[in-house]
This record gives structure tokens, C-alpha cells and sequence, in this order.
């Protein structure tokens, strides 16, 4: 955790932000309708920010919107689209109604086929 870590959390309750300090540092599963490709993207987009030493929070609630990671180190909010839109990009960039963070966009149509992957994890699992 951050040194800190006490500011990021009272600055990011200010701002209407959701927290709950047990779910720092973890990726959460939104539901069963949410797609391999965007549960993975998440993890590997968490997994990444945490070797550079950042905070991060997922599936949180930022005002009354929800958003997929936020980095708390360098207040970046990560929205993975499956189908990035200008109106998709447009209504995103709303919910970030103060310059208190900034927002990245991962567009999941030039994602890697991840099949092989689940399918060698299947396999060993025997599923």
C-alpha cells in the first residue's frame, strides 16, 4: 500500500467514491454476464499496475456510476469496452464529472484470442 494510502482514501470518499478497504488491491468478478475477454483484461491490467507499485480498486462505484479499475496511485479510472463508440467514449467521460482523475479506455475488439488459454486451463483441470 501506498505510504499515503490515509489521503487517497479520504480525498477519494470526498469525491463520492465507494470504498471498501478490504477489496483494495483485488480484482473483482462483476457477474456471470461479464465476458472472459473483459474479466481478463481487468486482471492483467491490475496485475500490471501492481508490479508498478499502484493501489487500485475494481468494480467499484464512482458517484452513481460504476467503473471496471481505478488506479489510486496515479487517479486514472480503466473502462473496457467491448464496443468502444464515440457515444460510449462521450457518456464514460461524463461520469468523470471532476479533474480529480482521468480516463483510459481499453477497446477489446484488438484483444488476443484468449481460447487456448482456457482451454489449456480446462484441460488440466478436466473440465
Amino acid at each position: 500500500m501506498t505510504k499515503n494510502f490515509t489521503k487517497i482514501q479520504f480525498d477519494i470518499k470526498k469525491l463520492g467514491l465507494k470504498f471498501d478497504k478490504k477489496k483494495l488491491n483485488t480484482v473483482v468478478f462483476h457477474n456471470t454476464n461479464e465476458s472472459k475477454e473483459h474479466f481478463i483484461v481487468k486482471c492483467v491490467l491490475s496485475f500490471l499496475l501492481r508490479i508498478m507499485g499502484h493501489d487500485i480498486y475494481s468494480e467499484g462505484f464512482y458517484g452513481n456510476k460504476k467503473f471496471d479499475v481505478i488506479d489510486l496511485t496515479d487517479r486514472i479510472v480503466y473502462e473496457i469496452e467491448s464496443s468502444k463508440t464515440k457515444k460510449k467514449v462521450t457518456q464514460k467521460e461524463e461520469n468523470i464529472t471532476d479533474s480529480y482523475f482521468d480516463l483510459f479506455i481499453i477497446d477489446l475488439k484488438d484483444i488476443p484470442k484468449i481460447d487456448e488459454l482456457f482451454n489449456f486451463v480446462k484441460k488440466q483441470i478436466g473440465y
